[in-house]
């Protein structure tokens, strides 16, 4: 009886040490809850991770093949661009030579105009008069290119047009003038192809009288 007793009170202790209240019961299962939670999270996360690195690898495999791309066509838009380069200066240095071309052939008439006039037998009037049609048909191969002569004698001198090779003073001009054309200049368009050679009048330089050479002796005193 005595030793029934005695492990009645035992197991009372024990169950008594280990009881837990209904607030601390609720608390426990709470955070056995959000450890439980916090563990599957975890895990979802790491599936999640380990899902998307396969799509990741493929992103930047594709990424990189772009790019190469890329590249492979930037280098072949720069070498046709250099072929291009290279095709227009040769065709330019081409033009360049060749670009007196159709002015050379409206020559060859004229200078086979001068070969009949060197061969021709007759009087100087003749032979005169035949080189003035080939003097006109030049002036005329001039005109048709846009090349006309510039107009000097009798003009004020103008220092972009004419070439001054020689002055003299002259009463009867009030400003630099052209007296005399030595040799012909012109112009294409706007563009100056040789400057005329020219004398040029020029006003006479004002010299002090006699009375404005010397100051007055009473002016001294």
């Amino acid at each position: 009886m005595d030793e029934r007793w005695l492990e009645e009170e035992r197991d009372a202790a024990t169950a008594e040490e280990f009881e837990v209240d209904g607030d601390d019961s609720e608390d426990l299962t709470e955070a056995m809850k959000e450890a439980l939670d916090a563990v599957e999270g975890h895990d979802e996360e790491q599936r999640k991770d380990e899902s998307a690195a396969p799509v990741e690898a493929a992103a930047r495999e594709e990424l990189v093949e772009q790019l190469a791309t890329l590249k492979d066509r930037h280098m072949r838009t720069l070498a046709e661009f250099d072929n291009y380069r290279k095709r227009v200066e040769r065709e330019q240095a081409r033009s360049r030579r060749f670009e007196g071309l159709g002015i050379i052939s409206e020559l060859l008439p004229i200078l086979d105009n001068f070969g009949l006039a060197l061969e021709a037998e007759g009087e100087v009037e003749d032979l005169k008069a035949g080189v003035e049609l080939i003097a006109r048909q030049f002036q005329d191969l001039l005109r048709r290119h846009g090349v006309e002569r510039i107009r000097a004698e009798g003009e004020p001198f103008d220092p972009n047009l004419h070439d001054a090779v020689s002055r003299e003073e002259d009463a009867g001009v009030e400003v630099p003038t052209v007296a005399e054309e030595l040799r012909a200049g012109y112009l294409m368009g706007d563009r100056l192809v040789r400057p005329a050679s020219v004398r040029v009048s020029v006003p006479p330089e004002r010299r002090p009288a006699d009375s404005e050479a010397l100051p007055d002796p009473e002016t001294l005193n």
